[in-house]
């Protein structure tokens, strides 16, 4: 269910305030569960996901003298096919209940938890008084560049606020782009060895793209598993790791035998490799589950692949996508990557299966 909080009603004019909703106790400046800085007379909170054994407090404060306002409280059941905050794009509405892609959680699918990598493009959605939240480690004395790209522009507009090892709020925050701009960005200088947090807050609804990257400085983020060469920016990856940061595990196939539940975010990889007997030619096949045309398989015979080094590919606008490599081969190794089409908007869930059977002479 939900709660739908109105005020403050001034008369002609309109007040600076806080509205503050908290479970259980009476909220403070420090203490609450819920807050919003309203920009005009009228306001609507929602809360999701009330908890009916438990009470609610609502409070106001105001910095000025004699105001006169109402606040009301509604309750109401969600559809069967209505989720709060649409659940942000990266879950699937059942019954009224978001079931959250990997990776996402909370009522709406509004938190990442499994940390953003350095240049990973993540897309959601955000509603009317709602945060959607990320992080990102990193490890660098670079400069680190937090752009959002709002993706529909026709009267949208969400807010960028940061914090460093805390979750950023309206008034706890390290910095913040509340611009109505298409696009907010907000430089970080030199954090260090950090956990950036990551706030869009939605002022209007907002289908938005969120990616971070460092600003001349070596590509291997924190947690990453490779390393930069003196005086070069590109992570150099120890073996069954890949990506620009060397953060995407390389999955060992078997030959013959399906690996399902993959999801690809949007402008991202997903690696694999199988080890193949010399002189066997080799079938790589991946199905999507639920779209067509959005992932592009890739094949290589010297490592991973990216988008400018590959030996084939195969990227028909169908749910299946298969590349046959008929050349004997010479290594003991090929790689298969997944890339997801970084225009969809949420993750893309497929199959995938390799196999190799020796070539006749």
């Amino acid at each position: 269910g939900s709660v739908d909080s109105r005020g403050v009603h001034s008369r002609g004019r309109i007040y600076p305030f806080k509205f503050f909703i908290r479970e259980g106790d009476v909220p403070t400046l420090k203490e609450f569960d819920y807050v919003v800085e309203p920009t005009d007379a009228h306001h609507t909170l929602i809360v999701a996901a009330l908890n009916p054994r438990r009470t609610y407090y609502v409070g106001i404060h105001t910095f000025e003298s004699d105001v006169e306002y109402a606040v009301t409280a509604n309750f109401r059941h969600l559809l069967d096919d209505e989720c709060l905050n649409s659940c942000s794009y990266n879950g699937v509405c059942v019954r009224g209940e978001c079931g959250c892609l990997p990776g996402f959680e909370g009522v709406y699918c509004g938190d990442y938890v499994g940390g953003l990598g350095l240049g990973q493009v993540a897309r959601g959605l955000v509603n009317v008084d709602f945060w959607n939240r990320y992080y990102v480690d990193v490890n660098t004395m670079s400069n680190v560049l937090v752009t959002l790209t709002q993706i529909e522009e026709a009267e949208s507009d969400c807010d960028l606020f940061i914090g460093l090892d805390h979750e950023p709020s309206f008034f706890s925050n390290d910095q913040n782009d509340i611009s109505a701009d298409t696009t907010n960005v907000v430089k970080i200088i030199a954090p260090g060895v950090s956990r950036i947090h990551i706030g869009i807050y939605g002022f209007q609804t907002c289908v938005y793209q969120l990616v971070v990257d460092v600003v001349g400085g070596c590509s291997c983020g924190a947690n990453s598993h490779g390393s930069c060469i003196p005086g070069s920016v590109v992570c150099v990856c120890k073996e069954g790791w890949a990506g620009e940061d060397c953060r995407s595990p390389v999955v060992q196939l078997v030959s013959g035998v399906q690996d399902d539940v993959n999801y690809a975010m949007p402008g991202m990889w997903r690696f694999y490799s199988l080890s193949v007997p010399a002189g066997s030619g080799v079938t790589a096949a991946v199905r999507e589950h639920m779209t067509e045309g959005l992932l592009h398989l890739y094949c290589n015979m010297r490592g991973p692949p990216s988008l400018s080094t590959f030996d084939d590919v195969e990227n028909s606008k169908t749910d299946t996508h298969q590349i046959v490599h008929d050349g004997k081969m010479e290594n003991e190794v090929i790689y298969f990557g997944v890339y997801a089409d970084s225009h969809h908007s949420s993750n893309i869930p497929f199959s995938i299966v390799a196999w190799y059977a020796p070539l006749f002479t």
